[in-house]
């Protein structure tokens, strides 16, 4: 029996913090993508969609906020 592999999009840059979510987040179902900047985040998400989306609100290069904003007046879609 095979399982489709939640898809998770960890945005920021401290990558202290992006460790410990990738140790907490693996296992065997789960896909994990990592964009450092708000640009690369959308364009990844242009590309594929996520499950979740966690994001560094306080990352400079992250625009954490600004993000935020943007898919909340423009939502990813689902591919």
């Amino acid at each position: 029996m095979s399982h489709q592999s939640s898809q998770i999009l960890l945005v920021g840059n401290d990558s202290g913090i992006l460790d410990v979510l990738a140790a907490a987040f693996t296992n065997d179902h789960v896909a994990l993508r990592f964009a450092h900047t708000g640009d690369e985040a959308r364009e990844m998400l242009h590309h594929r969609a996520a499950d979740i989306l966690l994001v560094d609100l306080e990352s400079a290069e992250a625009a954490g906020w600004e993000l935020m904003r943007h898919f909340q007046d423009d939502p990813p879609q689902s591919c």
